[in-house]
């Protein structure tokens, strides 16, 4: 035997002896030490003007193993909430399985949006926010009321018209108008629900016509991407996005 084909033998054969060990000599790479799987926050629109808003928790994952610490940091003028511990501005670290949320601080202006970025390791993930286009309304009563049997409110509209907007009323037997800043009616008084497209609110005037006594405690007001609920009795108004 020539000995080359000794030493193809020898090699077949040890070959054959390491598969049999079980030993992995390339083992597959699960994970990073330093960078996470991908993750990302839903962005939300119709939220309150110059509110506190925090975003969808996610679940970080995606770490070499689960004892890897990675650096995680918030931009300017933003929070990050690990565990559902207190928020933090300050740089610190996170692991597998963890979970983390951001608070953020929304526009000042109607329309406007804000993102907050979080970093972990290398890796950014963005929450978005979009603010109600128009300010919460402040509903006053008139008088005298213009039917029997119903108290009429008032709100002087202020926002920003890029776009239009649509606007959608759900109230027990109340009707909707619109009027100009003249207080001429541009859009008759309604008990319709269906979506109503509006070019301009800025300056414009909302009514409502609510039965008295009221039929319900509160009705909504939808405007664009913001609901308004409005107490039938006090005129009180609470916004959340839509």
């Amino acid at each position: 035997m020539e000995n080359k084909d000794f030493r193809m033998i020898c090699l077949i054969v040890l070959a054959l002896l390491v598969a049999g060990c079980g030993v992995d000599w390339f083992p597959q790479f699960n994970g990073s030490a330093t960078n996470p799987a991908p993750f990302s926050f839903t962005s939300k629109f119709g939220v309150p003007i110059f509110a506190s808003v925090s975003s969808n928790t996610v679940r970080i994952s995606g770490f070499a193993n689960n004892s890897t610490a990675s650096p995680i940091a918030i931009s300017a003028g933003s929070a990050y909430s690990i565990d559902g511990g207190t928020p933090t501005t300050s740089a610190g670290t996170i692991k597998n399985n963890q979970t983390v949320k951001v608070i953020q601080t929304t526009a000042s202006l109607p329309g406007a949006s804000t993102v907050s970025t979080l970093t972990i390791g290398f890796l950014n993930g963005t929450f978005t926010t979009v603010t109600q286009t128009i300010t919460t309304p402040a509903f006053t009563q008139i008088f005298p009321s213009p039917r029997a049997g119903f108290i009429e409110i008032s709100a002087l509209i202020s926002g920003t018209d890029t776009g239009g907007h649509v606007v959608t009323m759900a109230g027990t037997n109340t009707e909707l108008a619109i009027s100009d800043s003249n207080n001429v009616i541009t859009t008759n008084f309604t008990t319709s629900t269906a979506p109503l497209s509006v070019t301009f609110l800025n300056t414009q005037h909302i009514l409502l016509l609510i039965p008295t006594p009221a039929v319900s405690p509160t009705t909504t007001l939808t405007i664009d991407s913001t609901n308004f609920v409005i107490n039938n009795t006090t005129f009180a108004v609470t916004s959340s996005p839509k």
